[in-house]
């Protein structure tokens, strides 16, 4: 983490969903019931949060087991392994295809980029192509 902004996020992630619920126990006291009781209030509706959350929650236990300042198993892990959090189904967001006409300026735009995604998304312009997905199809069958 050697980004400023990072290490802030970090933190205030913990700060805005962890230390008011639990923030004045003595991290040896944190148990299932408390990281539950953290993390089920946003499981559902700010996923990512709450999976980043649960990371850093995770971390901040597993460093103070190696302090001293706590036994036994992370209550995060616990949770995650025994499946205690509702199961979320993400929604796909699929993204607008690009209108063929547009196609060889785009891959003229990616020709003057140096970089490898650049290169790797010219690639599969040549690809799509040289193997349209029928084409693709037709050959799984053969």
């Amino acid at each position: 983490m050697e980004e400023p902004q990072a290490r802030q996020q970090w933190i205030n992630t913990l700060a805005e969903y962890a230390f008011p619920k639990i923030g004045r126990l003595p991290v040896s006291e944190v148990g299932q019931p408390e990281v539950l009781q953290v993390l089920l209030p946003v499981w559902t509706e700010k996923h990512e949060t709450a999976k980043r959350l649960a990371q850093r929650m995770k971390a901040v236990l597993d460093v103070a087991k190696s302090k001293g300042f706590r036994d036994g198993e992370n209550p995060v892990t616990t949770i995650r392994d025994a499946r205690m959090l509702p199961q979320v189904k993400q929604k796909v967001q699929h993204d607008k295809a690009m209108h063929w006409k547009d196609v060889p300026e785009f891959y003229a735009d990616l020709a003057t980029k140096d970089a490898m995604a650049a290169r790797a998304l010219m690639f599969t312009c040549l690809i799509r192509l040289m193997w349209p997905p029928w084409c693709l199809c037709s050959r799984r069958s053969a």
